[in-house]
């Protein structure tokens, strides 16, 4: 029901009804579920979740998805149903405030994923480890909505854990000794600034390092000294990864993860209008120096001239020269000079 002002409702609505054992049944579907408490007080999930023998949490949304403790009256709720269960069983006897004890939770440590642009928040995302065997881990790891238009998330990519809804808000596997590597996707607006935070990082065996690999950046950061990162996404999606490991299992993908050579990619689009995106990777910090040339070969604009840090840099040309001119239709030459070398691509302008 939507509308732009109050609403009157008065309705007389029936009780939920009860089964022989005194419990309210919801009927579930496979896939995402949008449920709500059947009862006029609060339930601990938890509480649920023990009955019911089920592991996935439940998701409210205020502008962003949030992982709720509690299953409030008069309010929806994602739910993803694992189990492919007919019903979710809700006992009456849940609404007097009596919680079931939960088994202590078996994840040895876990990082948390906060992703933020300023206006809308997710951190619903984390990874982490347990001692057990890899069918507990299994059971940890639950879905994550699909994010809607124009919102920030970050997730798992896991098709080998289910090929129909990949999206997971959480990757939890068996520990190992060896370096692990946890990929996820983050998803946010293009051109914004977007802060991702890691939580729980002291919680990692001190004899491990943890990293964060920005893919399409080329970077890698030192989550121990630095547990927030700040990027401008040039893309829908992201790519990041977590690795922890011992210092010399993460030098390999450490190194793995800068450029290996200065490079101009080709711009995109191209044809362009109006602007364009330039890619150039520095494989170790150096002088820079990217400028936009017509084809008699007249500098007309400038992108980069000075030191940059080793990584991968994207670049945005307008299409206006130097002095804020919008320049005519045509070909234009880009040229990188960087480590000794220079490098050109074409770029053509198109009104």
């Amino acid at each position: 029901m939507i509308g732009d002002g109050p609403i009157t409702l008065n309705i007389n609505v029936a009780t939920a009804l009860l089964n022989a054992n005194r419990e309210a049944e919801i009927p579930l579907h496979t896939g995402w579920n949008l449920i709500t408490n059947p009862f006029t007080g609060s339930i601990a999930w938890s509480s649920i979740q023990t009955y019911n023998g089920i592991s996935e949490p439940i998701y409210g949304f205020t502008g962003s998805y949030g992982l709720s403790t509690t299953f409030d009256p008069y309010a929806g709720y994602y739910y993803y149903n694992a189990n492919n269960a007919i019903l979710l069983k809700i006992p009456y006897s849940l609404t007097s405030g009596i919680t079931i004890a939960q088994a202590p939770d078996p994840v040895k440590w876990r990082i948390g994923i906060k992703v933020s642009d300023g206006v809308v928040s997710d951190n619903t995302a984390s990874l982490g480890v347990v001692a057990q065997p890899s069918a507990l881990a299994r059971k940890l790891n639950y879905h994550k909505p699909r994010l809607l238009d124009g919102g920030i998330s970050a997730s798992f990519n896991r098709p080998d854990l289910d090929a129909v809804f990949p999206a997971y808000a959480t990757d939890i596997r068996p520990e190992s000794d060896g370096a692990q590597e946890w990929p996820f996707d983050l998803s946010a607006k293009q051109g914004s600034r977007v802060s991702v935070h890691f939580s729980g990082v002291a919680k990692v065996p001190p004899a491990y390092e943890v990293w964060l690999i920005d893919e399409q950046n080329g970077r890698a950061v030192d989550l121990r000294s630095d547990s927030s990162y700040v990027f401008t996404p040039v893309l829908a999606r992201s790519r990041f990864s977590v690795l922890v490991g011992r210092h010399g299992s993460v030098q390999d993908r450490l190194a793995s993860a800068l450029p290996a050579e200065f490079a101009l990619d080709q711009n995109f689009p191209n044809p362009f209008n109006p602007s364009t995106t330039i890619p150039v990777a520095v494989p170790r910090e150096s002088d820079v120096a990217l400028t936009v040339y017509n084809m008699l070969g007249a500098e007309v604009a400038v992108l980069q001239r000075g030191r940059l840090q080793a990584g991968r840099y994207w670049f945005t040309w307008n299409g206006i020269d130097g002095a804020g001119r919008t320049l005519a239709t045509g070909a234009y030459m880009i040229r990188l000079q960087a480590g000794g070398k220079t490098m050109v691509s074409k770029a053509l302008l198109v009104k």
